[in-house]
């Protein structure tokens, strides 16, 4: 569903690089967690793979094509091919709950109002925030913002999830419904899910295959077993940081 072929990147040439090489393979209905560090790349490589930044090096495709983007109807087919949720939430602090999901949906689709109206309610629903439809973003808990958040990722319902630390600053109830929310999504959507985190129960929970970024380069990858069992020293260096 997702393959990076000799994925490198840096800001400028006279910049240091950021990712070097990455050469990685994600299957459809599969759910993969990269691990890493603070400031080890995760969140690049993540905007990469979301078309927010374009690879100095390499080259990214989905289902075995480029993504084209080069006119609006390619553009928005592409934002309805993935939803991501951001690390801070990127929710519109203007807007309410719902009209935080609504704007999607008058952005990207072609439905009237009480149909987006339908849609909405729905959604906020599967999130636990239906009694929180009007409220403003600033009266939201964080672990409310994550699952809007989340809630505005799956609306369209991708066939791709990106997820920018799900469960960063949670506690460890909310993170656990966190992630039974991804988990039911990807089992019935038969969505991929890609997501970055730094939280070793998140990552072994979620993913089926999980790969340490360090110093730019993806260490290892492999199924969460494997993983654990690997001999290479970042690998256990983290493992046991993290622990």
């Amino acid at each position: 569903m997702i393959e990076l072929r000799h994925v490198s990147f840096r800001f400028s040439e006279q910049s240091d690089w950021i990712l070097k090489d990455i050469s990685l393979e994600i299957g459809r209905g599969e759910a993969f967690g990269l691990l890493g560090t603070s400031g080890s790349g995760k969140t690049v490589l993540l905007k990469l793979i979301a078309g927010l930044l374009e690879p100095t090096e390499g080259e990214i495709l989905f289902q075995g094509s480029r993504a084209l983007k080069n006119n609006e109807k390619s553009r928005r087919e592409f934002a309805k091919l993935i939803g991501m949720s951001f690390q801070r939430g990127g929710l519109l602090d203007c807007f309410d709950v719902q009209e935080n999901i609504d704007f999607v949906l008058r952005e990207l689709t072609r439905l009237k109002k009480p149909q987006r109206r339908e849609i909405t309610e729905e959604i906020l629903r599967k999130v636990g925030l239906q009694e929180a439809a009007d409220f403003p973003l600033k009266s939201l808990s964080g672990g409310m913002l994550k699952r809007l958040s989340v809630a505005r990722a799956m609306v369209l319902e991708p066939k791709i999830l990106l997820l920018d630390e799900p469960t960063a600053g949670l506690d460890p109830i909310t993170s656990a419904d966190i992630v039974k929310l991804i988990s039911d999504y990807r089992t019935e959507m038969g969505a991929t899910v890609f997501f970055v985190t730094s939280d070793l129960s998140v990552a072994f929970l979620l993913g089926q295959r999980i790969g340490l970024l360090s110093e730019g380069q993806l260490q290892e990858e492999g199924e969460v077993s494997l993983f654990k069992k690997s001999p290479k020293k970042e690998v256990q260096y983290f493992l046991k940081g993290a622990n």
